[in-house]
């Protein structure tokens, strides 16, 4: 019977809940996933690294609360999604070389997807997959990052 070495998780920041919400890993053994703790006087996730046996927190500097992070490529690329202040609109991100790029789907008119955009996971061709919303209703969406726009 084989036997199977178990690593646990758990963000030292954390208040008790380290979530495996999106964790993802990439080849180079590097995960991204989420904790939670307390931020603006209430619990908030906050995106998470875990590299080498190092943590290192990924939060947006435009997160009113919240920064998840749901996807790591092999270069250590991450994408996942912070809450807006003041509303409850998702918006995805990019974070790539200690740059956060906020990634919104526009919609056909032109404007952010009204609701959310929450990029899922990145690979190692730059392309980005995940979901958003708008009037219609939800929608997956592929973005490749070499043609530099968002889909409607």
């Amino acid at each position: 019977m084989p036997v199977y070495t178990y690593t646990t998780i758990d963000d030292p920041l954390d208040i008790g809940r380290t979530e495996p919400i999106g964790i993802a890993i990439n080849n180079m053994g590097q995960i991204v996933g989420n904790y939670v703790d307390i931020k603006n006087g209430v619990e908030a996730g906050n995106g998470f690294l875990y590299s080498n046996g190092t943590y290192t927190t990924i939060d947006d500097p435009l997160a009113f609360n919240s920064t998840n992070a749901f996807g790591i490529n092999d270069v250590g690329q991450i994408v996942g999604a912070y809450d807006g202040a003041g509303n409850n609109n998702s918006h995805g991100f990019l974070y790539s070389n200690g740059t956060y790029t906020t990634l919104d789907v526009q919609t056909t008119l032109g404007a952010p997807s009204t609701h959310f955009t929450i990029p899922g996971d990145i690979n190692n061709a730059d392309q980005i997959v995940g979901s958003y919303s708008d009037a219609s209703g939800f929608h997956g969406f592929l973005y490749d990052t070499s043609r530099g726009v968002l889909p409607p």
